[in-house]
């Protein structure tokens, strides 16, 4: 009996040695192991979109020869709107701005019309004055997987009124840009709305089309249904107090792919003008908004 007992307590005491053992294991690899708090101090994004024609970069003092035929930028202007971050988990961040509030009307006659809340972000970038980069603070820490914008400004900010934009902020990107050198106007007056997109230039007509480039043509893109959404997979993280870049491209070589710039009913469209005068304007507009839909990569 003694022995037998003498048996349970030594099994006893075994068992609580390798408790005691796999308790002390837990305790330390417990202590190895450092908790990192979460950094939630938000960062910066910097959205470089970088004009380029073809394999060469966008230069309005150079000759280009697109579709087989020589041609010279002179203005390349473009609006993005809408800008939304896809994170990691597939939740989506969509950039605002400090607000302002502008009345939607036509005229410098605001009295009438009703105040419009802005607090959307809204990048406006002037190629042809080497424009590429745009800083956004503020960005929540965290990974991502994607960028989603569109070119071009959607009702109803579309409908303000950019030169009283003008008057209460002149640096915010809707104000009304006239009479600057090398720089045309943002926006329709007379027909209130933006020009999301403004594409001029020259062109060689000739039959060989290698002279030099000396007819004008000039795409000026605007108005309800001419917005062009782009969607980009691109992984990136977003650290505090640290600037993040994402390199964009545009290629103002594929604004122009299909288009004939022989055809004079080719080289114009601001696709607002009367249709009885201008029949072809919407339908070109169409087709370059489709373009530039294309021209929009990450690299």
């Amino acid at each position: 009996m003694n022995s037998h007992r003498y048996h349970i307590c030594c099994q006893t005491a075994r068992v609580f040695r390798v408790c005691a053992t796999l308790a002390a294991i837990i305790v330390a690899a417990s202590a190895c192991q450092t908790i990192q708090p979460v950094d939630n101090t938000p960062g910066t994004l910097v959205l470089n979109f970088s004009p380029v024609v073809g394999s060469r970069a966008f230069d309005t003092s150079s000759t280009f020869a697109v579709n087989g035929r020589n041609i010279r930028f002179l203005q390349g202007q473009i609006y993005i709107s809408d800008i939304t971050l896809v994170k990691s988990d597939g939740s989506m961040i969509k950039l605002t701005d400090d607000p302002i509030s502008i009345r939607a009307a036509a005229t410098g006659d605001t009295s009438a019309a009703t105040p419009i809340a802005i607090t959307e972000r809204v990048l406006y970038y002037i190629h042809q004055r080497g424009e590429t980069s745009r800083t956004l603070p503020n960005i929540p820490a965290g990974k991502y997987t994607g960028i989603r914008f569109t070119i071009g400004i959607n009702n109803p900010i579309n409908q303000i009124d950019a030169s009283e934009v003008l008057r209460l902020r002149p640096q915010h990107p809707l104000a009304l840009i006239s009479g600057q050198a090398g720089v045309g106007r943002n926006w329709w007056s007379w027909n209130t709305g933006y020009i999301f997109a403004r594409i001029e230039g020259l062109c060689d007509t000739s039959a060989t089309g290698t002279g030099t480039p000396n007819v004008r043509f000039l795409y000026h893109i605007g108005a309800t249904g001419f917005t062009a959404p782009i969607a980009l997979n691109r992984s990136f993280d977003i650290k505090g107090n640290q600037t993040t870049t994402i390199p964009l491209v545009f290629d103002y070589a594929k604004v122009l792919t299909g288009i004939d710039l022989r055809n004079p009913q080719e080289r114009s469209t601001m696709v607002i003008r009367p249709a009885a005068s201008f029949p072809n304007d919407r339908a070109l507009g169409q087709r370059i908004v489709a373009n530039i839909a294309t021209a929009v990569s990450v690299q």
